[in-house]
């Protein structure tokens, strides 16, 4: 019993002890030290302890708590050992431990509802090995592997529904390799490669009903040959040809599978002569177009005839029909 009085004793004189040493400072709500209490958002208590460690309290100015932890002295700012860090509803934010001002092991971070938010390990500062990230309404969210801060190898990714978003590997931080994406309600969005998390090779694209949206080829980040594109309901929407990424031709055709348009491109811009023709394959409008402006002559077509089109830089200029001008 004696023994027990003598180390409650001594417990009492070391908080006072400590207590002598105690500091409190204020900061505003971008943490930068202020001397006004009325102007602040947060405020700090820390004292040394017994092994000369520094131990800090960081409070919401509603004298809730928001840190715990220790640095390594007074003089020496760095952080060391565990911290914890919390919300103002008294939830805690992170928790894990520091080592000269690096995070080093394991930390977890939770959601202010206090589901978790991630889980991994730190080494010297940076994001390594496994980690594991959910939603807030728990759901996982994604999960894969860090090298340095970096992503590394095959990564996950799901919506918050539970359906997959995303799947691929990494190779220093940049997607390579087979990459898929999906929509929210599970069905396949897109499909192809990454070199160097440049879009490469051939791509595959679909709506979200499930039918093919779109295909062709990447070369470096650029398309490039024949892509293609479909309607919903199967029929193809056009070709489009195209040289280091630019457009450089395209043929659009109708959902009963008509013709609809067909021209070229320059810069990107349509160029050149052009033909538009209705749902039954009719021709009903063709002209020239320069730098993206109608240009010279067009030709609009009636069942009961035709109307001729005069056009300089984009405006019309006349306009012929059965002979007559208008102007």
């Amino acid at each position: 019993m004696r023994k027990v009085k003598y180390i409650l004793l001594l417990s009492i004189l070391s908080t006072f002890v400590y207590s002598q040493d105690t500091t409190i400072v204020y900061y505003n709500h971008e943490w930068e030290e202020i001397d006004n209490k009325e102007y602040a958002s947060f405020y700090r208590k820390s004292f040394t302890d017994s092994s000369g460690a520094h131990a800090v309290y960081d409070y919401f100015i509603s004298g809730k708590i928001q840190m715990t932890g220790t640095y390594k002295t007074k003089k020496e700012k760095k952080q060391s050992g565990l911290f914890t860090y919390y919300y103002e509803n008294g939830q805690q934010q992170s928790h894990g431990r520091y080592s000269e001002g690096l995070k080093v092991g394991k930390w977890t971070q939770w959601y202010e509802n206090g589901r978790v938010k991630s889980e991994g390990e730190y080494a010297k500062g940076e994001l390594n090995g496994s980690w594991k990230y959910w939603h807030e309404n728990g759901e996982v969210r994604s999960s894969g592997s860090y090298t340095e801060g970096k992503r590394e190898g095959e990564w996950q990714f799901w919506f918050d529904n539970g359906n997959p978003e995303a799947g691929g590997r990494y190779d220093d931080y940049q997607r390579q390799g087979k990459w898929m994406y999906y929509y929210e309600n599970g069905q396949k969005s897109r499909e192809g490669y990454y070199n160097k998390d440049l879009v490469v090779g051939e791509w595959t694209y679909w709506f979200e009903s499930g039918e093919r949206k779109a295909a062709g080829v990447f070369n470096e980040g650029e398309r490039t040959g024949t892509w293609s594109f479909w309607h919903k309901n199967g029929t193809l929407n056009s070709n489009e040809t195209y040289l280091k990424g630019e457009l450089t031709s395209a043929i659009g055709y109708h959902p009963n599978g008509n013709l609809n348009y067909e021209g070229n491109y320059q810069n990107g811009i349509r160029h050149g002569k052009w033909v538009f023709s209705n749902a039954s394959g009719r021709i009903y409008l063709e002209g020239t177009f320069e730098k993206g402006k109608h240009e010279g002559e067009w030709v609009r077509y009636f069942p009961a005839g035709e109307m001729k089109l005069l056009y300089k830089k984009g405006r019309l200029q006349n306009k012929r029909l059965g002979g007559i001008v208008n102007r």
